[in-house]
């Protein structure tokens, strides 16, 4: 049996997660759940009243020594970092919600210290996982359209609230980019009160971001065919997540490095330093 904890449960991802959990013990049921914690104390009292945690507790350290392994889902990215801070220098097993963190300093630290602990980590946005995307970088690398000549993407955007304003849901569509091409060369981003447009360089062809709307979508320029898809059913992608997750506790393995993980760090900062400064940024990998 693998004991986990939940931390920073004042989000939808965090019963998302239990109930998966409660509701499928075939496949889930190698898996408890002995606590959670918030500091909207209401709800990790709610999950408790719900049947989906036997206790909720006052601090996100208090499960050190006492799990196999934690779900970290804060709302604002930098509790990512305060929470999993403990937990990674403890060798304990962590999933970590989008974003991974929001400065690129603590993204190195973490990964650092990781790697000093031999701690597993996975998480960040679950459309790594969607479908669609998959189908369509598989076309890609089959070379059957030819080679990308340009692409766009799109995602939602929120850019005023307490959980970190841009960076609160800026994390999806950075994970689709990196997912899709890796990370550009260099961000040129301009903002406005609902949307965000990026210009990303590549060595051989451009994409842009369009933080706009509730549409998740792909398009595809290549030499051959254009490709559009829609990533659609995103909640049903919470289950991948929780399955990388679990099969991390019962293998002892890691599905992506440590450096692909903190990616979208590096992604998300350099756009927010191209906006906020009007000029274009090189995109520094995490180390």
């Amino acid at each position: 049996m693998k004991r986990i904890a939940l931390i920073g449960v004042e989000n939808s991802h965090a019963p998302a997660f239990a109930n998966l959990i409660k509701n499928n013990p075939e496949k889930y049921g190698d898996i408890e759940i002995v606590g959670v914690y918030s500091y909207d104390g209401a709800a990790a009292r709610k999950m408790v009243d719900d049947g989906l945690a036997p206790m909720a507790v006052d601090t996100s350290s208090f499960f050190l020594d006492k799990v196999d392994g934690v779900i970290n889902t804060a709302r604002h990215g930098d509790n990512h970092y305060e929470y999993s801070m403990p937990y990674i220098k403890a060798g304990v097993p962590m999933f970590i919600d989008k974003p991974f963190c929001i400065m690129p300093h603590n993204a190195a630290e973490m990964i650092t210290e990781a790697e000093k602990a031999g701690t597993l980590l996975c998480g960040g946005s679950c459309l790594k996982f969607a479908p669609e995307m998959a189908a369509l970088k598989a076309e890609l690398a089959s070379g059957n359209i030819g080679k990308v000549l340009s692409a766009s993407l799109s995602a939602p955007i929120n850019m005023t609230n307490p959980y970190g304003n841009f960076y609160f849901y800026a994390g999806h569509l950075a994970q689709m980019l990196v997912t899709m091409f890796g990370l550009p060369a260099s961000v040129y981003a301009i903002a406005r009160e609902k949307a965000v447009t990026v210009l990303c360089r590549y060595a051989d062809f451009e994409v842009t971001l369009h933080y706009a709307n509730y549409t998740y979508s792909v398009t595809v320029h290549a030499e051959k065919a254009t490709r559009y898809t829609t990533c659609e059913n995103i909640t049903a992608l919470y289950e991948a997540e929780l399955d990388e997750f679990c099969n991390m506790l019962r293998n002892g393995t890691m599905e992506e490095p440590y450096d692909l993980l903190a990616a979208p760090v590096a992604l998300l900062h350099a756009i927010y330093l191209s906006y906020s400064t009007g000029t274009e940024q090189a995109v520094r990998p995490i180390r």
